[in-house]
This record gives structure tokens, C-alpha cells and sequence, in this order.
């Protein structure tokens, strides 16, 4: 009992510190990553991404997101791909990293090639700029 315990904690706490990237690769080693200094730079550089936010209605709604954003919730990805461009760079979203992993993930292997994975939180905490839409069902 005392090792499982033992265990449990370690791995609790071996997530908590994790940064998007190290959860992302984690969860999908191939995946590309960008940090929070990253994704405000390609937002503000490149006007022709596509950034796919794969959290809640709920979180977007309460946290914000990113001017231009699409919704897709990621247990809608893979129905919903003809939303998402092939020939564009698509910068994936959720909290941590670990869901916009896991979608990017999904999009390499369907064919998509420029694709990279960001958490919100730490773009959040450096008071980046959101919006904060209403969100239809």
C-alpha cells in the first residue's frame, strides 16, 4: 500500500509540474510544441493560421481564447476535419497541452504536416491578449 501510495503521489506531482510541452510529449512524442512566447508570436506574425481550440464551451467561454480561433472540441476532431485546412499551418489549443497534443496528433495522421500543439494557461498568465466569446450549443 505504501508504494502504491508512494507511486500515485510521484505521478501527481510529475504532472502538475509539467509544462505543455513536456505533457505533450508525454502523450504524442511527435508532436511539434510551441510555448506561450511562441504562440503569441506566430498569432501576431502569421495571419494565415489556423488556430483550432480543442477545450469546452465552458473553458473557452470562462478562460478566453485567441482572436480567430475555430472551435472543434476534441472529441470532435476527427468528425469534423473538413473544417481544418491541409495547406495551412494549424496551431492546436486546450489547457494544458496534453488535449492539443492529443489532436494534433490525430491531424498528422491524417495527412496533416504543419501542425503544432500549445497550452493556454501560460499564454494566459502572461496576460496575452483574448477574447471571450459566447459560444452557441
Amino acid at each position: 500500500m505504501r508504494n502504491f501510495l508512494s507511486a500515485l503521489i510521484f505521478l501527481s506531482l510529475t504532472f502538475v509540474g509539467c509544462s505543455s510541452q513536456s505533457i505533450s510529449t508525454v502523450v504524442a512524442p511527435s508532436v511539434k510544441t510551441l510555448s506561450a512566447d511562441q504562440l503569441k508570436r506566430v498569432v501576431e506574425t502569421d495571419p494565415g493560421i489556423v488556430l483550432v481550440d480543442v477545450r469546452t464551451k465552458g473553458e473557452i467561454e470562462r478562460d478566453g481564447t485567441i482572436k480567430g480561433f475555430i472551435h472543434i472540441p476534441l472529441s470532435q476532431v476527427d468528425k469534423r476535419l473538413s473544417e481544418i485546412p491541409k495547406d495551412k499551418k494549424i496551431v492546436v489549443v486546450c489547457s494544458h497541452g496534453a488535449r492539443s497534443a492529443r489532436a494534433a496528433s490525430i491531424l498528422l495522421s491524417r495527412g496533416y504536416k504543419d501542425v503544432y500543439a500549445a497550452g493556454m494557461l501560460d499564454y494566459m498568465a502572461k496576460g496575452y491578449p483574448l477574447v471571450y466569446p459566447k459560444l452557441r450549443e
